[in-house]
């Protein structure tokens, strides 16, 4: 799961701070707050890949980070994202393996 965990990994330098921009704009424009690697929670790759499987990697590409990077909300971060899920080879594998994440994941969490 190369490619999903650029993705996730990214995601999470964009919104690592609770009250940095892009964070409060993930918030306004998803309605939940960005779930973020790291920390305790072993399950937490999971979730981060369930939120964003839900989003869609699509939406997420042209709602969330193309706005972010023309408004400076991360800007950095945003850009990186950008230039990697611009090229569709790596966004369609993002979108396979995190896809994947959720659909074996999920049933092995509940049975926990």
């Amino acid at each position: 799961m190369v490619e999903g965990r650029k993705v996730l990994k990214q995601l999470t330098k964009m919104v690592q701070h609770k009250f940095c921009k892009a964070c409060t704009f993930f918030t306004q424009l998803f309605g939940k707050a960005p779930l973020k690697m790291g920390g305790v929670r072993w399950s937490i790759e999971l979730e981060m890949c369930t939120q964003v499987n839900k989003i869609g990697l699509p939406r997420l590409y042209n709602e969330y980070l193309t706005v972010c990077h023309q408004q400076n909300k991360s800007k950095k971060s945003s850009k990186k994202l950008l230039d990697f899920l611009k090229c569709k080879q790596n966004q369609t594998k993002s979108m396979v393996q995190i896809a994947a994440v959720v659909d074996v994941g999920t049933p092995l969490i509940s049975i926990c």
